[in-house]
C-alpha cells in the first residue's frame, strides 16, 4: 500500500514510502509495458506496486544515474588497483 503520509528525506525533499514488507527487499523491478512496480523480499513475498507512469520514468532514471554512478566508482577503484599494483598491464 502507497502512504498517504508526507514524506521527507531532508528539506524540499519529498519521497513516497511503500508500506508492505517485513523482511528485506532483495528486489525492485518494473514490468514491462505496464505501470507497474514489483519487489520481493528475503522471506519470499511478492509483491505489484500500483503506479504512475510519470513517476515509474523518474524511478527509472533515478536508478539508471545510480547504476552509472557504481560504474565510475567500480572503473576508478580498478584503475587505482592498477596504478598501485606492481604488476606491468600491457593495456
Amino acid at each position: 500500500m502507497l502512504s498517504s503520509e508526507a514524506n521527507v528525506l531532508r528539506e524540499g525533499v519529498k519521497a513516497e514510502l511503500f508500506r508492505g514488507h517485513s523482511a528485506v527487499v532483495l528486489l525492485l523491478d518494473f514490468i514491462l509495458n505496464c505501470q507497474d512496480m514489483i519487489t520481493v523480499d528475503s522471506e519470499g513475498r511478492v509483491i505489484v506496486w500500483k503506479y504512475t507512469r510519470s513517476v515509474l520514468i523518474m524511478m527509472m532514471m533515478m536508478m539508471t544515474m545510480m547504476m552509472m554512478v557504481v560504474m565510475m566508482m567500480m572503473i576508478i577503484m580498478i584503475t587505482m588497483i592498477m596504478i598501485t599494483s606492481d604488476y606491468d598491464y600491457d593495456l
